[in-house]
């Protein structure tokens, strides 16, 4: 669990810090730009979401 709370705390930081593209729209931006690094996607996600994402 501490190592859950580390990841956790680190996405908040990045979130604060602006570098975090939320939601499908600004995740494929981010990608497509060459600007995104990680894609994380939810276990419930359609699969017409996951197919968007390259």
């Amino acid at each position: 669990m501490k190592n859950n709370n580390k990841v956790l705390s680190l996405l908040g930081l990045a979130t604060k810090a602006g570098k975090i593209a939320s939601g499908e729209f600004s995740t494929e931006k981010s990608v497509k730009s060459g600007k995104g690094f990680l894609v994380l996607v939810a276990a419930d996600a359609s699969e017409n979401t996951k197919e968007k994402i390259p």
